[in-house]
């Protein structure tokens, strides 16, 4: 993690990673565990100073039903899909968000900037 980040805790179980200036660089969504037969398994994550665990209580399900998958997913490429408008004021970079991002959007800034246009695309 960059110098000054910390993990944070959010209520639903997700975790953000902030920067130094309380900046959203990227974050796990909240964890998730299943059977071999797509059964829930208990499971949360631990925030230990910089270092997040995945805990996954599995061992008081029977040997029927493993193994166990958990996958926990990291987010920093949120959007895709960049185009490039004209605008009267310059060029305006436009990109549609992921599926992901709709579940960090109270963390994520929106604006819309223009830059002069300097050069041709």
């Amino acid at each position: 993690m960059p110098e000054g980040a910390s993990l944070d805790e959010r209520e639903d179980g997700s975790v953000a990673i902030t920067g130094a200036k309380g900046e959203f660089l990227g974050g796990f969504n909240a964890p998730w565990a299943k059977t071999a037969q797509g059964g829930a398994v208990p499971t949360c994550y631990e925030v230990e100073g910089n270092t997040l665990v995945q805990e996954v209580d599995h061992r008081a399900l029977p040997e029927s039903v493993h193994p166990v998958v958990a996958d926990p997913w990291l987010g920093r490429d949120l959007m895709y899909q960049p185009w490039v408008m004209q605008d009267p004021r310059g060029y305006v970079i436009n990109v549609d968000p992921t599926y992901n991002l709709e579940s960090w959007r109270p963390w994520v800034k929106w604006s819309r900037q223009a830059w002069p246009a300097r050069c041709n695309p």
